[in-house]
């Protein structure tokens, strides 16, 4: 009974409050804490979304480039090599346009989701507020 009685320490009126407003502190901040949280993680996962659209945009300008330099190399006057340089500029302004919704419809997806988790949140705090 006596080594029990060594293992506890006594505290000092100090310390039991400063370990309450640590407590109370703490108890505030887990709200916010849980919500950056989920914030992160979906942020992280609509970033790995938008790496991989991006690495897959990526590959398809590289293969339309080499596609279109092969077809220029097959040329035999500069009236073909117009036509080509022409319909290349045509697609790539095409392919811009659907990387720019592409691009915008996943800073959507982004900002509608944080939006959603932190109204979530809120309302999730003022039904405890009113609990207690």
């Amino acid at each position: 009974m006596t080594e029990r009685h060594e293992e506890i320490e006594e505290t000092t009126p100090f310390e039991n409050n400063a370990r309450n407003a640590m407590s109370a502190w703490m108890s505030l901040q887990l709200p916010m804490f849980s919500l950056m949280t989920e914030l992160n993680g979906r942020l992280i996962h609509e970033a790995m979304k938008a790496n991989s659209e991006f690495i897959a945009l990526c590959g398809e300008r590289i293969e339309h480039g080499l596609v279109c330099s092969q077809r220029m190399m097959r040329c035999r006057s500069v009236r073909e090599m117009l036509d080509a340089n022409a319909e290349f500029l045509r697609g790539h302004q095409e392919r811009t346009r659907i990387e720019i919704r592409t691009i915008s419809r996943i800073n959507k997806s982004v900002a509608d989701q944080t939006l959603a988790a932190v109204r979530s949140s809120i309302d999730d705090n003022d039904q405890a507020a009113m609990r207690h």
